[in-house]
């Protein structure tokens, strides 16, 4: 129903069908106030939008980074940031049977000495809004390899580094992680400890890893505290992945087309709309 409301209240017929979400390094910036939409647009710009995050949450994981560029732009929106809703709009509409896939890769038995697995993987981009320099968090838990959260959120902060940002990025999905493991254990499930936390910055999981501190990252310490604790606790186990191989990256950028149907895979499997093998 939400596809075909966002069909009917906006004209994306004709053309070529995007591939993406959003065009492959677009970041929506306020810029200098000009081409301001006017309120009847700007209204139907906010709606849009406000679909399109719905559908993030419950149904759309890979729109999530392309959402949130438009959402930033909700109080004063242009006519740039319009074209950046309809292109997501239109991929939207002429990919209206992809959605979330739920398939894990083990079912529990009803075994009271089950071990269920919880893994995640964080990213970073690395003060990516010209408008205040705030870098992006992306993440994802799976468990038992399927997606239960996704996420893609600015940080509320300003970060100094590339390290910095990451390391933002790897709290939040480890924070996500725990959520999940309390859940379980809420219900009286077991978890297999410690959980797997991946991150593509070698800096980020070194520090993780280590307790010793540097006058360059003294002032994110609070953070590194907090992972440390959990692995010296066996909480997490935190490692190094490819950036080639980690499927956050769709929750931090907007990538090509190749990088981006490689990675939404793990999230809506393989449909009739997938051009390119793995």
């Amino acid at each position: 129903m939400l596809v075909q409301k966002l069909a009917e209240s906006f004209d994306v017929a004709g053309g070529r069908n995007p591939k993406t979400p959003a065009i492959a390094g677009q970041v929506l910036v306020r810029g200098d106030g000009s081409n301001m939409l006017g309120p009847k647009e700007t209204t139907k710009f906010r709606s849009g939008t406000a679909i399109c995050l719905f559908m993030t949450q419950w149904s759309r994981p890979e729109i999530f980074n392309a959402t949130r560029g438009c959402a930033r732009q909700m109080s004063a929106p242009r006519s740039e940031h319009m074209k950046g809703l309809l292109h997501l709009i239109k991929y939207v509409v002429t990919t209206k049977n992809r959605g979330l896939v739920l398939k894990p890769n083990r079912i529990w038995n009803g075994d009271k000495d089950f071990k269920f697995k919880i893994s995640g993987r964080s990213d970073s981009d690395y003060a990516a809004n010209t408008d205040d320099r705030r870098s992006v968090s992306g993440g994802r838990t799976f468990l038992e390899s399927a997606p239960v959260i996704h996420r893609s959120a600015t940080q509320k902060f300003v970060t100094l580094s590339v390290t910095e940002a990451e390391s933002a990025a790897g709290v939040m999905v480890a924070q996500d992680m725990l959520y999940t493991y309390r859940m379980l254990t809420s219900m009286g499930l077991q978890v297999e400890m410690p959980m797997v936390l991946e991150m593509d910055n070698k800096g980020a999981v070194d520090l993780a890893n280590n307790w010793s501190v540097g006058g360059r990252t003294r002032h994110v310490d609070v953070r590194n505290y907090f992972l440390r604790e959990l692995k010296d606790e066996g909480v997490l186990s935190i490692k190094h992945v490819s950036g080639e191989d980690n499927e956050a990256d769709i929750f931090t950028k907007n990538t090509s087309g190749p990088v981006f149907e490689k990675h939404i895979r793990k999230f809506v499997g393989d449909d009739e709309y997938m051009v390119s093998e793995e």
